[in-house]
């Protein structure tokens, strides 16, 4: 789902207009950590940082990606779920790091 889809649903939901499960099923844990990277962008870009990808394009510069603290977790935790799952999974490895003594 593209990103302005998104955040039209978002401010059609904030509005009272209601989102078809059919539709909320779609959103992924990616369409999400797009969203946040734009809020990032927009209203706080010293939080995001660049890396190298390890990647080089077609002249052999070095390819790089923006990345949030804790965003390698997360991506490795909630690669492609829906969103419909992502509360809860978000909620059973809080406990589990909360029950091993160790902070996210």
């Amino acid at each position: 789902m593209h990103t302005a889809k998104l955040l039209d649903a978002r401010r059609a939901t904030t509005e009272g207009v209601r989102l078809l499960p059919s539709e909320v099923s779609r959103i992924r844990y990616e369409d999400l950590r797009a969203i946040l990277l734009d809020y990032y962008r927009e209203h706080k870009p010293r939080s995001i940082t660049k890396r190298h990808t390890g990647e080089t394009d077609s002249d052999g510069n070095k390819l790089t990606e923006e990345v949030f603290a804790g965003a390698d977790k997360r991506d490795k935790f909630f690669k492609r779920m829906p969103i419909t799952d992502y509360y809860g999974a978000q909620n059973q490895a809080l406990c589990k790091v909360a029950s091993e003594g160790r902070r996210c």
